[in-house]
């Protein structure tokens, strides 16, 4: 990626509850040239603490974005901009029980306006919490194969869910899947379990990837872009991904 017409502190960039925005810049077929328009400011209405602003995942609604945290688990709408004040959102009467720092880090709202919530971690091994809805909130299992767990998830032209789940292990290192849901499948109490796309493990190139978009081409190709979190640990990078998905 080449350099952004604005540079950023490493001191900024610690802060916690601070949201980046940028624009990328693509060429025709869909890769990453440069990145312009760097900005970067606080989440409103957080205190600083890593209980109050551990935030993970950010959606664009259609009442602003939503955006979800662990530690202190909640939903928070930013109706007027993420520097705003921000609105709870009615969650789960379970939403709390998640593992301290295994909460929700994929989320996103459907195309009937509903919001669909994989937890990290809770649930048990194979069979993870997942919640269904809006004001009113219904159960579903997501389906974790060996040690990946969500953390980011998109919904597809048509309606199917593109999930990505990511592993680590002290001897392994990190390792990242992206899996397609069939959306006929999104419904209460029903076990979400997707068809492995890609998977990637050392030697190749993987991190602590968390984020994820989709963008369909000009030629109706869909790429997933994929960011990772270097958590400010010097062994790992933050780095921007881009997959062209299989036909």
């Amino acid at each position: 990626v080449g350099q952004s017409q604005k540079t950023i502190s490493p001191a900024a960039l610690q802060a916690l509850g601070n949201c980046v925005r940028f624009h990328l810049m693509l060429d025709t077929s869909g890769r990453p040239m440069a990145v312009t328009d760097l900005e970067i400011g606080p989440l409103g209405g957080l205190d600083g603490s890593k209980w109050n602003g551990d935030a993970e995942e950010i959606v664009l609604t259609r009442d602003g974005p939503l955006v979800s945290f662990e530690r202190r688990h909640r939903l928070w709408l930013y109706p007027d901009g993420l520097s705003g004040m921000p609105v709870p959102v009615a969650t789960p009467f379970d939403f709390s029980d998640q593992p301290e720092n295994g909460g929700v880090e994929a989320l996103t709202q459907l195309p009937d306006g509903r919001l669909l919530a994989l937890s990290e971690n809770g649930g048990t091994v194979e069979n993870g919490t997942a919640w269904l809805g809006s004001e009113t909130w219904k159960h579903l299992t997501y389906f974790r194969e060996a040690a990946y767990h969500p953390t980011a998830v998109s919904v597809l032209p048509g309606g199917d869910l593109l999930v990505l789940e990511r592993t680590f292990s002290l001897f392994g290192g990190f390792g990242m899947r992206l899996v397609r849901v069939p959306g006929a499948d999104v419904r209460p109490n029903m076990l979400l379990k997707g068809i492995e796309l890609a998977r990637l493990n050392a030697p190749l190139t993987v991190d602590n990837f968390e984020g994820l978009a989709v963008q369909t081409r000009a030629d109706g190709r869909l790429i997933a872009y994929l960011i990772s979190d270097n958590n400010f640990n010097s062994l790992q990078s933050t780095l921007l991904m881009t997959l062209l998905l299989p036909l």
